[in-house]
């Protein structure tokens, strides 16, 4: 009893009452066995438990009303088969029916946040392993992330919308621009609340040159849904990043500058994260670079990253601005804005 009490007051879970179920099962035997010798008006109380004890099971069992034992029975006579009841009551099965019986047998799924995977017949991870520990994705941004998925072996992507709806993963879904989303992720199943996704590694780059100088405006950078476009300016109100298409860069050494200026709160201006990828056609791309830089003027100035190479390198910058944040109390709000980006290469190189 007293396991029972803690069962309904902390963790009322069908699953957490299977290391009692023995002592019920005495108990109802020993019940059982009394009422045969006992007195009449025993008899009355203990088949009244009983019967209350069953309707009670009834009832629990069934929370979305009589409706399911009647579909249960329907089964367990024969009228109805398993794989209806199962496909009408459990929506993993579908989805997972679907991946048993149309990917490759070789395929390799990474299933984000969802965990009710039993039906699922092919390989699939809900966490990627680097040298035993997991790996930490709120670190690394779109392309690193898909990076460690080639590594992993991992072929499909596995959503479940409704969990994203609710906050579960929804970190996680959004770090992958729009734009990422349709160049990466093929949509191959698609019935609500699930979504399955074939992975697209290809990478289409055509590089650019140049020789002393280059100079990106703000309409031919790509920007993170987060960056609102404006005349000549990209307004980053929330966290958000622009990178550059990719560039060859001849060895030597470079200086990345950025037109930019930042708006403060309590005291800490936008900081600016700079990072080079490299495309590695095993790991899909690394990080080369990684500098931070906080923006403490409101006015328009240039803000420097140094870039140093010692062979040719073909990269992609990205500029990610990383915290964001408010106080409702003095009516500030950390913003970033950004007019223009220039590479220069170092003079006598």
């Amino acid at each position: 009893m007293i396991f029972y009490f803690f069962w309904a007051i902390s963790a009322p879970f069908k699953r957490y009452l299977i290391p009692v179920l023995p002592l019920f099962s005495l108990v109802v035997a020993y019940i059982i066995e009394t009422i045969s010798t006992s007195h009449k008006n025993l008899k009355i109380f203990l088949y009244s438990l009983v019967f209350f004890t069953f309707i009670f099971n009834i009832i629990y069992l069934a929370p979305e009303g009589l409706n399911k034992v009647y579909e249960r029975l329907l089964v367990l006579g024969g009228i109805r088969s398993q794989e209806e009841y199962i496909l009408k009551n459990e929506e993993t099965y579908r989805v997972f029916k679907y991946v048993n019986e149309n990917l490759p047998s070789n395929s390799k799924i990474f299933i984000l946040r969802e965990p009710r995977n039993f039906y699922c017949d092919r390989d699939y991870a809900t966490i990627v392993l680097e040298k035993g520990k997991p790996v930490n994705f709120s670190s690394l941004d779109e392309e690193e992330t898909l990076g460690k998925f080639k590594q992993a072996g991992f072929t499909h992507f596995l959503i479940n919308r409704w969990l994203l709806e609710i906050g579960w993963g929804r970190s996680f879904w959004n770090k992958f621009s729009e734009e990422f989303k349709k160049n990466h992720f093929k949509v191959v199943y698609d019935h609500y609340p699930f979504t399955v996704y074939e992975i697209d590694y290809r990478v289409d780059i055509s590089f650019q040159t140049f020789n002393k100088e280059k100079i990106l405006n703000v309409d031919e950078v790509e920007v993170a849904p987060q960056g609102v476009r404006g005349k000549d300016i990209l307004h980053f109100y929330w966290n958000g990043y622009v990178k550059t298409p990719w560039i060859l860069f001849k060895p030597g050494e470079y200086k990345i500058s950025l037109l930019c200026r930042g708006d403060k709160c309590d005291n800490v201006g936008p900081i600016i994260r700079f990072k080079g990828l490299v495309y590695d056609p095993d790991s899909y791309f690394k990080r080369k670079v990684l500098i931070e830089r906080e923006i403490k003027n409101s006015g328009w100035e240039w803000v420097e990253f140094p870039l140093k190479l010692d062979k040719k390198e073909r990269l992609l910058l990205k500029f990610s601005f990383i915290n964001d944040g408010g106080n409702p109390k003095t009516g500030e709000d950390r913003n970033f804005y950004l007019k223009q980006l220039k590479i220069i290469r170092r003079k006598n190189q």
